[in-house]
């Protein structure tokens, strides 16, 4: 009996353990953001000093920078929660900490809850939200939507005043309504196989099958 071809199955086994490409789908949003200096959302409760309440208003889905451009999603609108923001002069809570939000156009929705993570200022005027996506469902059959409720996602959420609060204690010593514009982007972990890494699979998938064949001529004869 002649021995097995190694090189041919080490070159197989070698395709077939070379891990898949990812990607990560993401959206990118734009809107406006609203802060008015009250606690009507109760964000003072739990030990702050000063507090502002936040509304987002006509926000949209501009641009699904990955991981092509779907044109049906653009200007899909994007429903995010009002929130309370405290401050104890050191550190930024939320209020409620975790809110549902929802996208949708057509017969596509992706719905879920957003975990408020941080506030940072990054930037003179600038400001930042972190949060985090989970519970995500998809009805539809967009297939950006259909992963990110498969694999869930993270994303921030960013805003400026040229003229008004400029860091953190600013923001929260502001004693009159501030609306501005408001960006962001939402991602999913890198968790999707891309297409390269299917085909590199295939092909380790398709030499097997050529190795098994050749072999089965061999013992046959």
């Amino acid at each position: 009996m002649r021995k097995p071809n190694l090189l041919g199955v080490t070159l197989v086994v070698s395709l077939m353990m070379a891990p898949l490409a990812l990607r990560a789908d993401s959206m990118s949003l734009n809107g406006a953001i609203t802060i008015t200096p009250d606690n009507t959302l109760g964000s003072c409760a739990a030990g702050a000093t000063a507090c502002q309440d936040v509304a987002f208003t006509a926000v949209t889905v501009v641009n699904p920078v990955a991981p092509s451009s779907d044109a049906a999603i653009i200007g899909a609108p994007v429903t995010l929660p009002d929130i309370g923001l405290g401050w104890n002069g050191a550190t930024v809570t939320f209020y409620p900490s975790t809110s549902p939000f929802s996208i949708s156009y057509g017969a596509n929705t992706l719905s879920g809850y957003i975990t408020w993570q941080s506030l940072s200022g990054p930037g003179a005027g600038a400001f930042q939200f972190d949060l985090g996506l989970s519970n995500l469902a998809s009805v539809g059959t967009d297939q950006i939507f259909n992963d990110f409720a498969a694999y869930g996602g993270s994303g921030t959420l960013s805003f400026q005043f040229p003229s008004g609060p400029q860091d953190i204690s600013q923001l929260f010593q502001n004693t009159s309504t501030q609306q501005t514009a408001v960006l962001g982007t939402i991602s999913t972990p890198s968790a999707t196989p891309e297409p390269s890494g299917m085909a590199l699979m295939s092909e380790g998938l398709m030499g097997l099958g050529v190795l098994a064949y050749f072999r089965l001529r061999r013992y046959a004869k």
